[in-house]
């Protein structure tokens, strides 16, 4: 009787470790090749500029067709990539393209998120320019760029935050802070999910679907 015991109490943490193992491995496969997701239920409050612009968030999601800053009416994107498509944004004044300041802007965020930044194009290195220090510490440049009707520009480059914003207060730089070079028109603000939102999610709908297929493969094959 002890060594059946003995052998159930192996099986069960056999069982165990398979079992870790595969919610480990499930979730680590989530994260890979995942789209900017929409931080439902976000609310962007105590927006303060230095410059006492008005800032607000867009009135629609990111999308064709959608106004970029709250003083210049007819400035809008012409283009979205899908994969930020449907994203908050926060509507800047482009009268502050020659912000400086390390907290120009602060504002609070009611979750986790991660932040992206358009960037004028004509700022962007491939163009001989130069982004500010915040920027380029705390934000990776990718290759998206959100097409606008503004010629001079033509498109905003996004850099997306290293790591996601806590819930809470957070500030950025000017979009002309040293050693900041070619921009001519001020940045936007995207909003996306931050990973644990991301997370529960996936968990939720993807994940644990995957990891009942995939429990029930391993137990056929233990038993066999």
């Amino acid at each position: 009787m002890t060594i059946i015991k003995h052998c159930c109490w192996q099986e069960q943490q056999y069982y165990s470790w398979f079992y870790f193992a595969s919610v480990i491995f499930l979730i680590n496969q989530v994260g890979i090749g995942q789209q900017a997701k929409p931080a439902v239920g976000l609310k962007v409050t105590k927006i303060k500029v230095e410059s006492g612009q008005k800032y607000r968030m867009g009135g629609t999601p990111l999308q064709k067709q959608a106004r970029i800053y709250t003083d210049r009416d007819h400035l809008k994107f012409t283009n979205v990539p899908k994969s930020v498509t449907g994203l908050s944004y926060l509507m800047t004044a482009n009268a502050d393209h020659k912000g400086k300041g390390k907290t120009f802007l602060t504002f609070a965020v009611s979750q986790s998120v991660r932040l992206w930044v358009g960037r004028d194009s004509r700022g962007d290195p491939a163009k001989k320019g130069v982004a500010p220090k915040w920027l380029s510490s705390n934000f990776q440049r990718t290759n998206i760029m959100i097409e606008t009707n503004e010629p001079g520009m033509g498109f905003f480059v996004l850099y997306q935050g290293k790591a996601d914003l806590a819930k809470g207060k957070h500030s950025l730089g000017g979009n002309a802070d040293p050693p900041a070079a070619g921009q001519m028109n001020n940045y936007v603000l995207l909003f996306s999910a931050g990973a644990e939102a991301i997370a529960t999610q996936e968990l939720s709908v993807t994940v644990w679907h995957k990891l009942s297929l995939w429990w029930g493969k391993i137990k056929l094959e233990l038993t066999q």
